[in-house]
């Protein structure tokens, strides 16, 4: 047997062996092409089964993590310094609780109802109730801040005069506050200050002709409100800062609703401001960049107010950032009434 005859066998019985493992790797291949196919149709119906969610349930689903963001605001007691009537106590707190509500940037509950929240949360935790909705949830959070403090001033003034047969009334009224902001993480007390609201109304009538409604308690209310519109800006100045959030052609976006400004309404504008340290204690300091100038609120929104730059002050010369501060109107009226003895001043010098 030559050399040729004895690999011809052998040469088969490996080709033989090729085959072999050919359909073996085939039929491999084709059992994981089954069981692929098989996975995804399994996936297929478990997707198709599971109920699809609604944009509704989407858009409740994003409103509730909005409302996560949310600091919670607790409104602790206000002693009565003043000896303010409880009318005028329970209108100043009620218009507090009204201004925060209307930033839609705050959860707010008073303390004593917190209190009562907590302690039927604790019932529930217990098992002694089954109250967990989830308004209790949300309720059952402890507060970010606490604002609290005194009264110190709550009154109003009066000043009449006669004369032909017209007389007139003035009335004006002044609440004074001290406020306090505590954060409650840390206890520490983030601001301390003297606020005063005011309020004012005239009245003229011919002799003989009746006057109607209450004038005095309409005043209060006005210093009540000012009073609770300075303690918001107090506390947005440390949470949440009044700021531009677009700038437009000739107008610029503030947010601010229109629960917290007013059509002609004045803020200044002041570019965005830097953290320095302080030398002596280390404590990180932001400080105010410099003043721009003024923008007069031309329109309100529940969200926005649009404003227009007033005075010296350029569209081109506002940024998306800028911190907003509001003029109140005694500021207003000083600045005026220098800038008349200034123009009067400068007439007298002609001569």
């Amino acid at each position: 047997m030559n050399l040729k005859e004895l690999i011809k066998p052998l040469a088969l019985a490996a080709l033989a062996c090729s085959f072999a493992a050919g359909e073996l790797r085939a039929q491999e291949e084709e059992v994981e092409v089954e069981e692929q196919q098989q996975e995804q149709q399994e996936e297929q119906e478990e997707v198709a089964q599971k109920p699809k969610k609604s944009k509704k349930s989407q858009k409740s689903k994003k409103s509730g993590e909005d409302l996560q963001k949310k600091f919670v605001i607790a409104i602790d007691k206000f002693g009565n310094k003043a000896d303010a009537s409880a009318n005028q106590f329970d209108t100043l707190r009620s218009r507090i609780q009204a201004r925060l509500v209307a930033t839609r940037r705050f959860t707010v509950v008073e303390r004593e109802k917190m209190k009562n929240v907590l302690s039927e949360k604790k019932l529930a935790d217990s098992g002694i109730t089954d109250d967990e909705s989830e308004e209790a949830q949300t309720k059952s959070k402890s507060a970010d801040f606490v604002l609290y403090g005194d009264v110190l001033f709550f009154g109003r003034d009066s000043a009449n005069a006669n004369e032909g047969g017209v007389s007139g009334s003035k009335l004006s009224a002044r609440v004074e506050l001290k406020l306090t902001i505590t954060e409650t993480k840390t206890a520490e007390v983030l601001a301390e200050k003297v606020l005063t609201g005011y309020g004012s109304s005239s009245r003229v009538a011919t002799e003989g002709v009746s006057q109607s409604g209450n004038l005095s308690e309409q005043v209060e209310r006005d210093a009540a409100d000012d009073a609770a519109r300075r303690v918001v800006e107090a506390l947005r100045e440390h949470v949440y800062p009044a700021k531009i959030i677009r700038v437009g052609k000739k107008t610029v976006t503030v947010n601010l609703t229109d629960g917290e400004t007013e059509e002609d309404d004045v803020y200044d504008v002041f570019e965005a401001g830097e953290v320095e340290e302080d030398d002596d204690t280390g404590e990180s300091i932001e400080v105010d960049g410099e003043c721009l100038g003024r923008i007069r609120i031309t329109r309100t929104t529940a969200k926005t107010s649009t404003a227009e730059p007033i005075g010296d002050l350029d569209i081109d010369d506002i940024e998306k950032g800028c911190i907003v501060r509001r003029v109140s109107l005694e500021m207003l009226k000083k600045e005026a009434k220098k800038k008349k003895e200034k123009a009067k001043k400068a007439f007298k010098s002609r001569f």
